[in-house]
């Protein structure tokens, strides 16, 4: 069959369709690990269940010192809600493949409406699938998307471990699709909608701030919004504050703020704060390289006769991508200094790698249109470049090359426990419990 799709085709579409099939099985095993195998190996396959399972039986988000469970979470209250549904099950071992599968629905789910559906804008050969074209290098955009995942432990963590991040990510990426597809500043309802769902991701995870409070703004005053500020801002800003008080009457306030809150960073020096940014080059190579060719190639590809025409082959039109890796860049802070929280993992660096990861995939996203039949134009290396990094990532393990870093705690916790040599901490997450001690709240 994939042969017979492959006839007439170009020599890069058939050598993308070609590796369709080895591409297929390698995010299929992925999937496969991640929603069954690791549900029954990991001790993480509770976290994020457990919150929600305690709302059920009517304990509080967050319980007081020697009072309620032990808790080994400390996320907001979107977190326990997003993954409710799978309370509703009744036998514990459908609950947790059921918290697992919506990870997966949730974190991919936005990545799959941006990489595969086809812009606006676009004329009616795009509109009709075939093997070859624009469809089938949006699917190798998917897969790289999801190769990228895998190999990035950074990222591994948030479709697959059931944290908080993977219903935050999904808000967080869904108010960026809105507003810029929807018209940003230009229109009223889509940029207040953008925003509440950016509320909402917050809620979910602190980690949505900077998206909050300066990238959609930002987006929305450079599109329009200056004219007419308070008529397409203030209506979203007013829709989170309800939405906060509906959750701090809902939620016990104290517990909420316990859930949700941020813990201090002591002594802790500028030079404390190159750690991750050390990281992160070091073990995310593969996305720097293709940030880099990324912009370069949007440079090169541009008319070269300066044609100002609206269909010109980038179109005005074609900026998301611009947001998500400006959101990325802004979230970079906040995930570094998040990384030296009491309870920490690398997953602290997810929310800037998934939009920048975004970002870059979606400027090489009109890199692979080639064209009608009757429009052929030069070899698109992009399309060699997206279908040697799947290969790479699908062959290629980053920490089996042992390149990558041990796994590294946050700063606080080690230091506190150094501290207690003979006081009882929960193996899993000790931080929390040391953050919520009277002596550190002192």
């Amino acid at each position: 069959m994939l042969g017979r799709a492959s006839s007439g085709r170009p020599i890069w579409e058939r050598l993308g369709i070609a590796v369709l099939p080895f591409l297929g099985c390698t995010v299929a095993w992925h999937w496969m690990v991640g929603l069954v195998f690791q549900a029954v190996a990991s001790f993480w396959s509770k976290t994020s269940l457990a919150a929600a399972m305690g709302l059920a039986y009517g304990y509080k988000l967050s319980c007081p010192t020697n009072v309620g469970p032990i808790e080994d979470t400390f996320d907001g209250p979107l977190s326990a809600l997003a993954y409710w549904p799978a309370v509703l099950l009744g036998h514990s071992g459908f609950q947790v493949l059921a918290v697992r599968g919506l990870s997966l629905f949730y974190y991919y789910g936005p990545a799959a409406w941006l990489l595969l559906r086809d812009g606006e804008g676009l004329g009616e050969r795009e509109q009709k699938w075939r093997w070859g074209g624009p469809r089938l290098g949006s699917l190798l955009l998917f897969i790289a998307f999801v190769l990228l995942t895998t190999n990035f432990r950074s990222l591994r963590s948030s479709p697959t471990e059931m944290h908080a991040d993977a219903p935050a990510l999904a808000l967080a990426a869904s108010a960026v699709v809105l507003m810029v597809r929807g018209g940003g500043g230009q229109n009223p309802w889509t940029c207040s909608l953008a925003l509440i769902l950016a509320v909402l991701a917050v809620w979910g995870q602190q980690l949505a701030v900077p998206l909050l409070l300066i990238g959609l703004p930002a987006y929305a005053l450079a599109t329009g919004a200056r004219q007419s500020l308070l008529r397409l801002l203030l209506p979203g800003f007013v829709g989170g504050l309800a939405i906060t008080l509906i959750l701090l009457a809902a939620f016990d306030p104290q517990s909420v703020g316990a859930a949700s809150g941020v813990a201090p960073l002591r002594g802790k020096g500028w030079l404390d704060f190159l750690a991750p940014l050390i990281v992160f080059q070091e073990k995310h190579a593969p996305l720097l390289f293709l940030l880099a060719v990324g912009f370069v190639g949007r440079i090169g590809a541009t008319d070269p006769a300066g044609s100002r025409d609206p269909s010109a082959r980038f179109r005005r039109r074609d900026t998301d991508w611009i947001v998500f890796v400006v959101a990325g860049l802004a979230e970079l802070v906040f995930s570094a200094l998040g990384y030296f929280g009491p309870d920490v993992n690398e997953n602290t660096m997810s929310f800037s790698l998934y939009f920048l990861s975004l970002g870059s995939l979606l400027m090489l996203k009109p890199l692979l249109d080639t064209g009608d039949e009757t429009e052929r134009r030069a070899t698109p290396w992009g399309w060699y470049l997206v279908i040697g990094l799947n290969l790479m990532l699908a062959m290629i393990d980053d920490e089996a090359l042992g390149i990558a870093l041990v796994e590294r705690k946050g700063a606080g916790p080690d230091a506190v426990v150094a501290d207690r040599p003979k006081s009882l901490l929960p193996p899993c997450s000790p931080g929390l419990r040391v953050l919520n001690s009277p002596s550190t709240r002192a």
